[in-house]
């Protein structure tokens, strides 16, 4: 399988470049089969691979190294938090998972290395301690357009595709 989509950064880039791809080589449009399904495929590994491209990016975007197996530990961390009991509403922004409306649950989330973000009202995991940090202004809404964020069903039976072995 051709590397049809490694120079792309974003989903938006993904998306853009697949159109771009599609009206080069869809059958309809004149191009053979093979490519088309090539071009599928790659895109399909591209995005199932989406965890470890945000673990990447934010090495490259702040510097900031990670264990190679931290898109694993990180997949299994966000399973056991859909499927816990007092948590509420959970987001995975770039490489930190967010916990909201989980007072119930605060002592186990504190067990798997989470802490509370008064900031965010939220319980916040990002694979590290916790480290003092100036006071900025972070809200949710600067984060989500900073990096790839998303909103994980409760109970989902796959957390969303990331770290593949």
């Amino acid at each position: 399988m051709k590397p049809w989509f490694a120079s792309c950064r974003t989903v938006e880039d993904a998306k853009t470049l697949y159109r771009d791809l599609m009206k080069q080589y869809h059958p309809d449009l004149g191009g053979d089969t093979a490519t088309a399904q090539d071009i599928n495929a790659a895109l399909e590994a591209w995005l199932s691979d989406g965890m470890g491209r945000a673990f990447r990016a934010q090495e490259h975007d702040t510097g900031r190294g990670f264990a190679e197996d931290a898109p694993y530990r990180f997949a299994d961390i966000l399973a056991r938090v859909i499927r816990m009991q007092g948590v509420g509403r959970v987001e995975v922004i770039g490489t930190w998972i967010y916990a909201f409306g989980s007072f119930e649950a605060k002592d186990a989330l504190k067990e798997m290395g989470f802490w509370f973000s008064g900031t965010h009202k939220a319980w916040v995991y990002s694979g590290g301690i916790k480290r003092p940090m100036r006071a900025t202004c972070n809200t949710l809404d600067k984060l989500h357009a900073k990096w790839e964020w998303k909103e994980i069903e409760k109970g989902a039976q796959t957390p969303f595709i990331g770290a593949t072995a």
